[in-house]
């Protein structure tokens, strides 16, 4: 979880869901991006235990995952880790997380940070109307691309332009599990605690 002090004097706050199995330099370039461009005050970063809508969970566990953003994240001011979705039953809920966020950091605002790509699936997310009347999503939409940001009423959607970056927590596992180098592509921390608890020898895509 974040700490009192992280708290303090924090209005708008970004929840930054994902697996991170594992966080890589594309997850912290983009965060800090979102601060920047959002107009945020801080951003956490939340693991999830397993999102609903996918098949399959994360290959690392939870307790690793977050092991490893805290690594990556050591010495940051305006990034930090919280642990609301592991530490509660898979699968992680929007609605829930905000729930248990409000009471870590109260009075301030959130804005849920999304991929433009999961829009089309919005509107299967759990209770997303609830969800809509909780947060603003921040879509993270790729400079020169002028798509639109469909919705339906009391849907909240502000887009924030990012960088292009074309590297996946998936390809970082498959070059780990093929002996290939992640020096570049992973914080060295982060390849300590991988490398220690023998983390992707085998991986799936």
């Amino acid at each position: 979880m974040s700490s009192p002090e992280t708290r303090a004097g924090v209005r708008r706050l970004g929840v930054f869901g994902g697996s991170f199995d594992p966080v890589h330099a594309g997850h912290l370039i983009l965060a800090q991006d979102i601060l920047e461009r959002g107009g945020l005050d801080h951003v956490v970063f939340v693991p999830a235990a397993r999102n609903p809508l996918k098949a399959s969970g994360p290959l690392a566990s939870g307790k690793d995952r977050a092991d490893m953003l805290r690594a990556a994240l050591c010495g940051t001011e305006r990034f930090s880790v919280s642990t609301v979705d592991i530490d509660r039953p898979p699968p992680s809920y929007a609605l829930e997380t905000v729930a248990a966020l409000r009471r870590e950091w109260p009075g301030a605002s959130l804005s849920w940070i999304l991929g433009e790509d999961q829009l089309p699936d919005l509107h299967r997310w759990h209770r997303i109307e609830d969800l809509a009347d909780e947060v603003e999503f921040l879509v993270l939409r790729r400079r020169g691309e002028t798509s639109g940001l469909p919705g339906f009423p009391g849907l909240r959607l502000r887009a924030v332009d990012t960088r292009l970056i074309e590297l996946s927590s998936t390809e970082v596992r498959n070059r780990i599990a093929s002996g290939k180098p992640v020096d570049f592509f992973v914080r060295s921390v982060v390849i300590e605690i991988i490398e220690k608890r023998h983390l992707y020898a085998t991986a799936r895509s």
